[in-house]
């Protein structure tokens, strides 16, 4: 899929999404909603190559197994809460800013890496609650 100016994808509540496309043919994507898509199990890593990105959602994709890679380049918001089925958080790519929030809540991540930690000597929003 060629999309070079999409800048916002709205998948909320693609029950039947089971995989998400291929984000090659989409440089400029700053806001990706896949909030409540059930059926959710993987990522495609091709997402580590949206470096205008600011926001990912992916909050209560309940299946969601494998998510490769993010670059924290450019995003500001990455939400991971609710996804049970996830249990390694994605690797990181890029400096992350240290104003990132990230929510995990409600996760199946078993740990957050270091990387996350060193980047945030002032986190503005980590929240790890169960």
């Amino acid at each position: 899929m060629f999309l070079p100016s999409l800048q916002k994808l709205d998948l909320t509540g693609s029950i039947s999404l089971m995989r998400t496309p291929d984000f090659m043919g989409m440089p400029n994507l700053e806001y990706l909603d896949l909030e409540e898509c059930m059926s959710l199990e993987e990522v495609h890593h091709s997402l580590g190559c949206c470096k205008e990105l600011i926001e990912l959602n992916l909050q209560s994709c309940g299946s969601l197994k494998r998510f490769p890679c993010v670059n924290v380049k450019s995003i500001k918001c990455l939400h991971l809460d609710g996804c049970c089925s996830l249990e390694k958080f994605p690797s990181i790519w890029g400096k992350m800013k240290p104003e990132i929030k990230i929510h995990v809540e409600r996760s199946g991540l078993r740990k957050v890496p270091s990387a996350v930690i060193k980047h945030q000597s002032s986190p503005t929003e980590l929240d790890l609650s169960g």
